[in-house]
């Protein structure tokens, strides 16, 4: 009798070891996880590195259990946040199942205390899965099925403008991609200011979060509990990639209006080119191409293409040279059934797989994972000599060593009717900019906007001088997610000043010039106009420097203009990259100037161009 309880015994202990194994193999990063650079952030056993009211958060059977009843109610919204510190860019996994109640995953968000969160959430609740909210702040965003900007308008009030469908719900619905009472799976990717949902495998949503007041772009990582009925969620797997800072603004390529900011390759396409229900759709013949108006270089491209049958076409990267069929590129291919494959056109420099190449061809590394008279997603990126292809979120093709240089991006037309949609492009930039200031005779203190002010709001109520309208600017490059430090060198008498020496002993780098001029009189304009001569040296001594020069209009007539066509003329007898010039109307005791909607229009070009050239 002792030793069958004792093989009992032995049974349940038996039991209960493979069942904790299996819990912490359920919280385990997997080997694709780990090349990827994922780590995980819940152990499977405590709730070690996180807090929440420990009435109501526990770990059970390997998973967080957030869980309220009759006795133990939440009275207000409570969360269980990662005490591992914050996120900024990054991609989430974590795995879901709720059973009856409301919850969300909270990220970029800030602790309130007493366990309270406010920020993005990523729903969670046996309904319509997937969608974002913004806890504490403004409130619903994305519904699923959406791409969204979400931006300021003239009166400062939050506008939220739906501008694109990423999915059709019902086909989603029809496909499960929600699993009722049932583990679900999100990722959740954050860079810069754009927002992706997957749920299941499936995108939900998409965000371009323009509202520099109300977005976050870092924050803590928490788990909900929602004020209510009993309710129990469940959370397990969780993992974070944590991405590089050098991600820009995201912007939309294409407005899903017309085509004003593409180019036709050739006349012959006018007719093949069309806008239709926020979709650029290209009828195949001729061949040819469209492309963008702008130059980029390094960059994540997103967008949607989806075949009207069994045809070819494109997407050309960094495309130089001469209109011509086909430009000098890269070609992402998008033939039925290709897309993933590399081409080669006009002998452009990159390394591929030489056990995938023939000639100009690199064949992507997996069979096709392309759906048949479906939207496909395709993920291209540009990162120096990088190149990535994404198709429906696996990894197709990669390759090494590609030229880097500013380029167009061009869709083909090929040979058949396609349709494109949803392109946005996330700059991929450096985290920090040091910027000089070089102003020709200096600023009194009472002229810089006390602190807390908006430059430009300052610059619209108050008389202005030139340190001012680059306060403006910076401002402007700050809120589109660049860190700048300001170099400030008034009145320099040299511009061997833009190069001290450091602690190290190193020279210190400069990537842009800001030539605040001319000043309030001539002598003062004559000043900082004798150092433009010193830009040869400055540039060959920093062959990346960019020059810029903004210059407000203070004198009757043209000479403000006249001042930024002589140094742009100098800029370029330099050799240096210029931006270009600004000349601004600003105001004075006797004059309203401009409006600060008009100076925040043009300032926010500026920093726009300058991003782009930064790349």
């Amino acid at each position: 009798m002792r030793k069958k309880i004792g093989q009992i015994v032995l049974v349940v202990i038996v039991m209960g070891f493979c069942a904790v194994k299996g819990w912490a193999v359920d919280n385990q990063l997997t080997p694709a996880e780990k090349k990827a650079g994922f780590v995980s952030i819940f152990n499977g056993r405590d709730l070690t590195g996180w807090d929440g009211d420990p009435r109501l958060w526990s770990v059970k059977e390997g998973v967080i259990r957030g869980q309220t009843t009759l006795t133990k109610p939440a009275l207000v919204n409570t969360f269980c946040s990662w005490k591992g510190g914050e996120l900024k860019n990054f991609i989430l996994k974590i795995k879901f199942r709720i059973q009856n109640g409301n919850s969300g995953i909270q990220y970029r968000s800030q602790d309130k205390g007493d366990w309270r969160v406010h920020g993005y959430q990523a729903e969670v609740e046996n309904k319509q899965g997937g969608f974002l909210y913004h806890e504490g702040g403004r409130g619903w965003m994305v519904n699923v099925g959406d791409i969204m900007v979400v931006k300021r308008d003239k009166k400062d009030k939050v506008e939220k403008k739906v501008v694109g469908k990423i999915a059709d719900v019902k086909e989603l619905i029809k496909a499960g991609y929600y699993k009722d009472k049932d583990w679900n799976e999100y990722v959740i990717t954050c860079r810069g200011n754009h927002i992706v949902h997957m749920l299941n495998g499936f995108q939900t949503i998409e965000m371009i979060d323009d509202d520099p007041k109300g977005r976050a772009m870092k924050g803590i990582l928490a788990l909900q509990i929602h004020v209510g009925l009993p309710m129990l969620v469940e959370f397990k797997d969780i993992r974070v990639r944590h991405l590089p800072d050098h991600f820009g603004m995201a912007k939309r390529l294409f407005n899903g209006e017309d085509l004003g900011d593409w180019t036709l390759s050739d006349e012959k396409l006018k007719e093949t080119w069309s806008v239709k229900d926020g979709m650029m759709v290209n009828k195949g013949r001729p061949i040819g191409y469209i492309r963008t108006k702008a130059d980029y270089t390094n960059y994540i491209l997103r967008l949607q293409f989806r075949h009207q049958g069994k045809g070819n076409g494109g997407v050309l990267l960094r495309m130089v040279g001469p209109d011509k069929v086909w430009p000098r590129s890269i070609e992402a291919q998008g033939q039925f059934g290709s897309a993933g494959d590399i081409w080669n056109i006009d002998e452009f420099p990159m390394k591929a797989d030489q056990s995938r190449t023939s000639g100009r061809h690199t064949v992507k590394m997996h069979k096709t994972n392309e759906k048949p008279g479906q939207w496909n997603q395709y993920e291209i990126t540009m990162d120096k000599g990088y190149l990535e292809l994404k198709v429906n979120e696996l990894v197709q093709n990669t390759a090494t060593d590609c030229w880097e240089t500013p380029g167009k991006i061009c869709l083909q037309s090929e040979g058949s009717p396609m349709e494109f949609r949803n392109l946005v492009l996330i700059p991929i930039i450096k985290a920090k900019y040091h910027v000089a200031i070089i102003q020709a005779a200096g600023y009194l203190p009472d002229t810089k906007p006390p602190e807390g002010t908006n430059a430009i709001t300052h610059a619209t109520t108050k008389v202005v001088n030139t340190y001012i309208i680059t306060s403006a600017f910076v401002d402007q490059l700050a809120a589109k997610g660049i860190e700048v430090q300001v170099i400030d060198y008034s009145a320099c008498d040299d511009l061997k000043c833009l190069y001290p020496t450091e602690n190290n002993g190193k020279k210190q780098v400069v990537d842009v010039v800001v030539f605040a001029g001319p000043a309030e009189n001539s002598k003062q304009q004559k000043k900082i106009l004798e150092l433009f001569p010193q830009l040869e040296e400055v540039v060959k001594r920093s062959p990346h420097i960019i020059c810029t020069s903004i210059v407000p209009a203070w004198y009757p007539g043209t000479k403000g203009q006249e001042a930024c066509t002589y140094s742009d003329n100098c800029f370029k007898k330099a050799g240096a990259k210029t931006v270009r010039g600004i000349s601004l109307l600003t105001p004075r005791e006797d004059n309203p100037g401009v409006s600060k909607e008009n100076m925040e229009k043009v300032l926010n070009k500026f920093a726009d161009d300058l991003i782009s050239a930064m790349q």
